[in-house]
């Protein structure tokens, strides 16, 4: 019974899709996707790349690689913009 659970839970992480992650966070940013999905460093970009990451790793259980991919960064980019987007979502001032 607990290994049912444990698996109408992980079908509920995936409630949202990737790509509906992405659009939500660029519209909340008021970036268009093409540029977060740019090679482009620009803080905005980062800070928005960094709430996607977290959110669809730590919040949905989406899996680090196939962020990665859709985002057109390292495994290693994503780990670090997990970090970063915690941050800004626990201090929600910084998205002003």
């Amino acid at each position: 019974m607990k290994d049912a659970d444990e698996v109408l839970d992980q079908g509920a992480k995936f409630s949202i899709s990737l790509d509906e992650v992405i659009y939500r966070v660029c519209a909340k940013f008021e970036i268009r996707v093409n540029d977060l999905l740019s090679k482009s460093r620009k803080r905005y970009l980062s800070r928005a790349r960094g709430v996607i990451c977290y959110l669809a790793v730590d919040e949905l259980g989406y899996n680090g690689d196939d962020v990665a991919r859709k985002l057109r960064i390292s495994g290693r980019g994503v780990s670090d913009c997990r970090e970063r987007g915690k941050k800004i979502l626990d201090r929600p001032e910084i998205i002003a």
